[in-house]
């Protein structure tokens, strides 16, 4: 029988499963895998996956990337059926057992262990670059974002890219940039990096922890802008907060974004 008609029958895959779960098949596996051979006739030039013939086949051969199979999922995606059965309601994340199964799935021991420390992944640089899902291109120190609202946004800082996903998966409404303040007697305004239109907050993103001071040029132009536009709530968020913002949400725990960060009215009158 050729090899492109052959066809696996169930008995024979749990059999196959079988045998490659036994300590003994498992051992010897690995023993024939650590061989030098092994390892010359897989790595460098000699991986044939890495031949461009190889993965040009391969690419041809991925049924994915097909036109008729593309425009197939492309129109069953954007049915009403389909948008009326991830949407509102009808939104399985939204059910209430679901939230209950997962933020007791999020409470336990093992996980704690696994989110905190050294053991959190997010210290790995694998996985950082992971999470960088909606970073699209890097130009120079500006980094693109490409938000909710589906219009490119160019920020200045990898914290404020981020900072800006967050508010995006907790579905607030923000502007970056947004407005620059004059101050009386200095050339350079201040400019906060986001403005948050439903709680009426002013952010200020710093790449500092809390218990290091502002530099002299920085606490005075705060001042000076709290005592011109007081009427402004501006709040500092540290990276304390930034790292607990983000815990929270991976924890899906309650988050209230106008409890993180300090007032800039405690900073300047010190209360």
């Amino acid at each position: 029988m050729s090899r492109g008609v052959y066809k696996r029958t169930e008995k024979h895959k749990a059999v196959t499963k079988t045998a490659m779960n036994r300590p003994d098949v498992k051992a010897r596996h690995k023993a024939s895998c650590n061989t030098p051979e092994w390892i010359a006739a897989h790595s460098g030039e000699n991986n044939t996956s890495k031949k461009p013939e190889v993965r040009a086949k391969i690419s041809i051969n991925n049924a994915m990337k097909r036109p008729e199979v593309v425009a197939k999922l492309k129109v069953k995606v954007n049915t009403p059926e389909h948008i009326a059965s991830i949407s509102g309601d009808n939104n399985v994340m939204k059910r209430p057992e679901v939230k209950l199964k997962h933020k007791a799935s999020h409470n336990t021991e093992e996980y704690k262990m696994k989110v905190t420390g050294e053991n959190n992944g997010i210290h790995n640089p694998g996985v950082i670059e992971k999470l960088k899902i909606t970073q699209k291109e890097r130009c120079g120190k500006s980094v693109m974002f490409l938000p909710n609202h589906g219009e490119i946004v160019h920020f200045r800082s990898k914290q404020e890219a981020k900072y800006a996903r967050m508010l995006d998966a907790l579905d607030i409404e923000w502007y970056y940039e947004h407005q620059t303040f004059k101050l009386p007697d200095m050339i350079i305004g201040c400019r906060p990096d986001f403005y948050l239109p439903t709680q009426n907050i002013w952010i200020e993103l710093k790449n500092q922890s809390k218990d290091a001071p502002l530099d002299d040029e920085t606490q005075n132009k705060l001042t000076t802008f709290y005592r011109v536009y007081s009427s402004c709530n501006l709040i500092l968020l540290y990276k304390e907060d930034t790292k607990k913002l983000e815990h929270d949400l991976v924890c899906c725990e309650p988050i209230d974004i106008q409890s993180f960060g300090v007032p800039l009215k405690s900073i300047v009158e010190g209360t």
